[in-house]
């Protein structure tokens, strides 16, 4: 995200380094610069798959909360 968008680097990290920043705070970034949630969500999978571990521990929640809405 900071390198797709340099101009915002310091409200990006400044949500990051929040205490209690979500992704839902970037997204609302996003819509407020004018850009939409999808290119946001696009962004973030794309940031989330740079990693293995950080990968395996979203698919983790994603699989506990299919389970949690399916179970």
């Amino acid at each position: 995200m900071l390198a797709k968008h340099p101009d915002w680097c310091a409200e990006i990290l400044e949500i990051c380094n929040d205490n209690y920043g979500e992704a839902l705070n970037i997204e609302h970034l996003y819509v407020d610069k004018g850009l939409t949630e999808d290119e946001f969500y696009t962004d973030l999978a794309e940031f989330i798959n740079l990693t293995v571990a950080l990968k395996k521990r979203v698919n983790q929640v994603l699989i506990q909360v299919a389970e949690q809405y399916n179970g």
